[in-house]
């Protein structure tokens, strides 16, 4: 390559334009200094090259003397870094060379110089003009949206550019319009929405789509630049989803998902059709010095056309009335039929008090990390927002939330959590009923702290009825069905997790544990090919794949499979326990096994944690010890523990199933035992852990 010659080079979602100095991401223009323009011409022109430090300080502080050099050096790619959204330690773009320098690792496609968008306006709106534009309907796009789209630029139409009028100049745009029937009946059943992009421009055409058409809304993980700014838009982005859910006929899903999605063009349309998306919402944070640029565009899932932009600029301390005006424009977008009444005026749960809210948003994030570190933060903050406005039900519901998950993870004592999750819970239910993550804590009390499967049920029910597209509920229910040895409901209920957020990998992990305990082997057969589709070299995956193995009876390549994920943790301890195991179980069958991992339980011995490793009543049931697996059981239910409501159908008890003490005490708990002989269930860690893999 010539380094001199000016080029367009296109990389995930970017294209930098080197000719007119700009970078530009997903067609909205990304803020970047002269000295961030330098060092990425000169990363992205040597792309899979080595960049010397040296180099580096040639382009960006020719022929000066530098103190601290190397920390001013690694200062620049750190910002650079901070400008596109990457991890330095797992980096997409810059991969960092020990002591050398660095490399430009994304893959770099060149376009031709001529590069015109004509949808990116030139300056950002002003603050009072209305954010959302639609352009008039084009048949045709530039040459280089059909380059990053994949299509052939010669069968590509060079079109004029239509006028951008804003929402506000053209009010009867979006409304007003003749209606006729949209067949819509074969796409319904298959996804039950339909192409949202296709239905606006039929609002602006003779005919409109058909009233009761549902959306299927997508909203991609922010781009974000500036210290804080990506805690601060990853918060957001999931309140957004929150308050896009409550719009009537819009169905906000695979927030998951789109975690794990490239932003390349060449593939985001395939991947956006198959998580059923007709459309999305691509966007970027900058923050600073506490002010907030937020720009966001609507785009069609299944050609990533432009719809509409917005683009705002405010305090972060006013991001609480932002949200409820992305909500309104959204709303007035895609208005596809009347409602009664208008929107609230704050998104329901919500605050309008903005201290309140941005502590809200610290708080979220904090609860995202599930640290032990950072879920304290979380409840502080939680506090914080509760303490600003008094009223705030979503954080009363976070709040509880967060106490459930540490009461899960032995992080908060027994009592203690048990009692703030349960009081937040429904004091966010006595300002609110209609909050369905506080229906859905109380929900998971009830199952795994009370055993009280029915009313656990009941409570999820309701946050289902309320939320129908948050996964992490269906998750709870197929996992209660599961308990009850009512397979086929249980795979029906992960099936709609699946449809919501298609790539969620604790969906799986949790239906191929339902599956194998219900012995459906060709379902999990193809539900671990999903895994490892998706995470093939997770620790975490592999465990699952393990469990599943050893529910189905395939006990020697469940262990296999446990200590190929011992390898990947590099964990020598488990390795050897493995090793152990597998020779005795050669020898004395499970039996032997079991013996091995009780040896470990009681030696101490130190491996990387696992929700469901040395549970000890299962391997003394499994070790045929039924008198010490009685008296860990009796323990666990004395202390409310979460593998309580498995105990009747999982597989290390079946040797028990005929003990009239165990007997007792499943009827204690209102338990009953399956009627089919071959009925099991789901190890319970890993019921913990499948929990709270989310978000």
């Amino acid at each position: 390559m010539d380094l001199h010659k000016p080029t367009i080079f296109a990389f995930a979602g970017f294209v930098y334009d080197s000719e007119n100095r700009r970078l530009i991401r997903n067609r909205i223009p990304v803020r970047i200094n002269r000295q961030m323009l330098e060092l990425l011409d000169l990363l992205v022109r040597n792309g899979g090259r080595l960049v010397t430090r040296d180099q580096i300080q040639t382009a960006l502080w020719p022929e000066q003397y530098l103190e601290n050099r190397d920390k001013q050096i690694t200062n620049a790619v750190s910002r650079l870094r901070h400008i596109l959204g990457d991890d330095p330690a797992q980096p997409r773009f810059i991969e960092s060379v020990p002591r050398t320098g660095y490399r430009m690792i994304a893959k770099i496609n060149l376009l031709e110089s001529s590069f015109k968008n004509p949808t990116v306006p030139a300056t950002p709106l002003p603050i009072e003009t209305a954010a959302w534009q639609i352009p008039q309907h084009s048949n045709s796009q530039s040459k280089v949206d059909a380059k990053l789209a994949g299509a052939d630029p010669a069968e590509t139409i060079e079109p004029v550019t239509p006028p951008i009028r804003t929402i506000a100049e053209t009010p009867n745009a979006l409304v007003n319009r003749p209606t006729s029937t949209w067949p819509i009946a074969s796409y319904a059943a298959i996804l039950l929405v339909v192409v949202v992009a296709f239905a606006i421009w039929r609002l602006s055409m003779p005919h409109a789509v058909e009233q009761s058409a549902g959306i299927s809304l997508g909203i991609a993980p922010f781009h974000a630049s500036g210290p804080g700014a990506a805690d601060l838009a990853q918060s957001f982005r999931l309140d957004l989803t929150d308050a896009l859910a409550q719009l009537p006929h819009v169905n906000v899903r695979a927030s998951n998902s789109l975690n794990l999605v490239s932003l390349d063009q060449s593939t985001f349309r395939d991947q956006a059709t198959r998580l059923g998306l007709d459309v999305l919402i691509i966007g970027s944070l900058t923050l600073e010095n506490n002010n907030c640029h937020v720009q966001l565009e609507l785009v069609r899932g299944k050609d990533l056309s432009h719809i509409a932009y917005f683009d705002r600029t405010v305090s972060r301390f006013e991001l609480a009335s932002l949200r409820k005006m992305i909500q309104d424009e959204v709303y007035t977008s895609l208005k596809l039929a009347p409602t009664s009444g208008s929107l609230p005026r704050n998104p329901v749960g919500g605050t309008s008090d903005p201290r309140a809210y941005d502590a809200y948003l610290r708080a979220r994030y904090h609860y995202s990390q599930q640290t032990k570190e950072s879920l304290p933060l979380a409840i502080a903050e939680y506090n914080e927002a509760i303490a600003a406005d008094p009223q705030f039900v979503n954080a009363y519901a976070g709040q509880a939330r967060t106490y459930f998950f540490l009461l899960q993870n032995d992080l908060i004592g027994e009592k203690d959590g048990f009692r703030l999750a349960n009081e937040t819970a429904r004091h966010a239910l006595a300002l609110d009923p209609r909050s369905a993550e506080a229906h859905a804590v109380l929900g998971f009390i009830y199952f795994l702290h009370d055993a009280n499967l029915s009313a656990g049920e009941n409570e999820i029910r309701q946050a289902i009825a309320i939320d129908p597209n948050d996964p992490v509920y269906h998750q709870g229910l197929a996992l209660i069905f599961c308990d009850q040895a009512r397979f086929r409901e249980a795979e029906a209920e992960i099936d709609q997790a699946h449809t919501t957020d298609p790539f969620w990998l604790s969906a799986y992990i949790t239906d191929a544990h339902i599956s194998s305990i219900a012995k459906d082997r060709p379902r999990v057969q193809a539900t671990i090919h999903k895994i490892m589709e998706l995470d093939p070299d997770s620790a975490h995956a592999r465990d699952a794949i393990g469990n599943a193995q050893w529910n189905l009876g395939l006990y020697a390549d469940a262990i296999a499979t446990w200590r190929e994920m011992a390898a990947i943790e590099r964990d020598s301890n488990r390795i050897a326990i493995e090793d152990r195991g597998l020779a005795a179980y050669r020898e004395g069958g499970v039996m032997a096994y079991a013996r091995v991992r009780l040896d470990a339980i009681h030696n101490g011995m130190k491996t990387t944690p696992h929700s469901n490793d040395f549970f000890p009543p299962e391997w003394y049931a499994q070790a045929n010890l039924p008198q010490q697996a009685l008296k860990a059981i009796e323990a666990g239910v004395a202390a409310h523990d979460a593998s309580v409501p498995g105990m009747a159908v999982l597989p290390a008890y079946d040797s028990l199933h005929s003990n009239p003490e165990f007997q007792s005490i499943l009827a204690s708990l209102g338990l009953t035992l399956p009627t089919n002989p071959n009925a099991n269930s789901l190890p319970i860690g890993k019921m913990k852990r499948a929990l709270h893999s989310q978000h």
